[in-house]
């Protein structure tokens, strides 16, 4: 057997590593193909506002001129001080059930990070840590709901031969019949808040605005986050483009203190088994289908939620989670994306919701 590897450089090389997953999976009845003009978009360094403070470059392992594994590497120098040594991410991976695919696909990897004086390489992240991340370790016979990450088991002994070790775990909550729980938990009682505060719903005709206010009150609130960096408000349109696919108004909605948005409740449709039917490839009538699909969406994600950093203690948790319990009283079923074993106080607020782990990741990293 003949193992080559590449730095992508070519529309072919480009080619090969977007239809690499559709020979990993074939046959698989749990993966959803990703969009594959989606994946283009988040990877075109010009059009990217990401790339602009961060390095991307993609590789391809062939196997006897077929591909065989693949992953991009990105280094944004921004991340050495929050990790203490320059650092290097790497996600997209994917790779056949073949170790020497995917030693001689990382031997070229690290001689990359060496050239660029990187002394560790975390992930997988897909780029980056706003993206989909971690990689699955659990929990392999359902199929992902939005914004999870899916993979084949064997991906761990793949890396963990290739010298990568955990450095984080990190895990998704869920609840079936939460309509059913919230009843049996709250019955029809009517949270009440105090008259300085208010929640409203995200205003579409104020799209860029109201965008504005949700990136500072994430910025303000994820600061002293592990790994998080500020997003920058042309990221934040870039990653907010398709926002009305996935999100309607009454679920995108902001705590106020006093007429000031000072927290913010993001919940998603899970569109996962809509953009199964997609193939990878969007289309007219598929579009048609998705959205009279849409409405029948009866599963919702809870995406993510913020609290600005002087308004933490106060009774703009109370707001919220009427918001919440609110909102998810209208749905069948309540998931949530990754959520840290270390947050107390995220991990508190989903038990008092019924939500119970599921699935786990994790996040992989190893020394140059």
């Amino acid at each position: 057997m003949l193992y080559r590897t590449a730095a992508v450089s070519e529309r072919k090389e480009l080619r090969d590593f977007l239809k690499l997953p559709y020979t990993v999976y074939a046959g698989d009845r749990n993966w959803i193909p990703p969009l594959e003009s989606e994946v283009r978009r988040t990877l075109n360094k010009r059009k990217n506002p990401y790339f602009r403070n961060a390095a991307l470059q993609l590789f391809n392992c062939y196997k006897d001129n077929a591909i065989a594994a693949r992953t991009a590497v990105i280094i944004n120098r921004a991340y050495d001080k929050e990790f203490n040594k320059r650092t290097a991410l790497f996600g997209f991976f994917e790779c056949i059930n073949d170790r020497y695919a995917a030693e001689e696909l990382f031997k070229e990897v690290f001689n990359y990070c060496r050239e660029n004086e990187v002394k560790q390489i975390i992930g997988p992240f897909n780029p980056n840590h706003y993206s989909e991340t971690g990689l699955q370790i659990s929990e392999f016979d359902t199929p992902p709901s939005f914004f999870q990450t899916y993979n084949p088991p064997y991906y761990y002994e793949l890396l963990d031969q290739l010298g990568f070790i955990i450095s984080k775990k990190i895990h998704t909550r869920k609840r079936e019949n939460i309509n059913e729980y919230l009843k049996d938990r709250f019955g029809n009682k009517n949270i009440t808040i105090p008259p300085e505060y208010s929640f409203r719903q995200f205003d579409p005709g104020k799209k860029e605005a109201e965008l504005e206010v949700l990136r500072n009150i994430y910025n303000d609130a994820f600061e002293e986050n592990p790994f998080f960096l500020p997003v920058s408000r042309d990221e934040y349109l870039f990653a907010a483009k398709y926002l009305s696919l996935v999100t309607d108004p009454h679920l995108l909605l902001f705590a106020e203190y006093k007429g000031e948005a000072v927290g913010v409740i993001h919940f998603a449709l899970d569109i996962n088994p809509l953009l199964k039917e997609f193939k990878g490839r969007t289309g007219i009538i598929k579009l048609i289908k998705f959205f009279r699909g849409r409405k029948k969406i009866d599963r919702l994600i809870f995406y993510a939620t913020g609290i600005k950093k002087s308004h933490r203690n106060t009774k703009t948790i109370q707001v919220l989670l009427k918001a919440v319990i609110d909102t998810a009283r209208k749905y069948g079923a309540l998931e949530t994306t990754w959520m840290s074993y270390d947050n107390i106080a995220a991990i508190g607020s989903a038990k008092k919701l019924g939500l119970e782990p599921d699935k786990e990741f994790a996040i992989l990293s190893r020394e140059i």
